[in-house]
């Protein structure tokens, strides 16, 4: 949501996000200026700073990859000592919550489909608020994600590694943290 209202994509309605009823009303109440700074929103585990580039930089795509390293290690091993590096990007779980009440309230539903799709941040918004949260895995068939990868100049090894890790990490977390019968 943040870096769709940073670039101002299309909304599911037709028109652009920063102009969709819903969705510059659930901004509102959320209290940011999604114009001056949609990352205010916080909805991942970080918080990238508005101007070009400014999630797909080099800089900003490295960041991520070390603070998802290190959540994962956080959530894996109970590794706590890591926590002071993560509070700042931790802090889009409760934003995220958030978001789901006034989706609720707004809309009246009772449910919120979110598609994110990293584990971390699933495990993360179950163990805040396991009552109200359930997880649903969708494994991509391993053939397709090879290809695509393969036609992105990818190795073969590296194609089939990346999908293996990817569902191998989800699980180890989603077992660890989650019920079965919250799966």
């Amino acid at each position: 949501l943040p870096m769709d209202l940073a670039i101002n994509r299309q909304c599911g309605c037709g028109a652009p996000i920063r102009q969709c009823e819903l969705w510059g009303d659930v901004v509102a109440r959320f209290g940011v200026n999604a114009e001056r700074d949609p990352y205010a929103l916080n909805l991942g585990f970080l918080k990238p700073h508005v101007g070009d580039h400014a999630v797909t930089n080099p800089y900003a795509i490295a960041r991520t990859r070390i603070a998802i390293g290190l959540k994962y290690y956080q959530l894996r091993y109970g590794l706590d000592f890591l926590r002071p590096w993560l509070e700042v990007n931790d802090e889009g779980v409760p934003h995220t919550l958030h978001i789901y009440d006034i989706l609720r309230e707004m809309t009246g539903k009772q449910v919120i489909v979110d598609s994110s799709k990293h584990y971390a941040k699933a495990v993360s918004l179950y163990r805040a608020d396991p009552q109200h949260t359930r997880i649903i895995l969708l494994v991509r068939d391993g053939r397709g994600v090879f290809y695509s990868a393969l036609k992105r100049d990818f190795g073969r090894r590296f194609s089939l590694i990346f999908w293996y890790r990817h569902y191998v990490r989800a699980l180890q977390l989603i077992r660890q943290h989650v019920p079965d019968s919250h799966v």
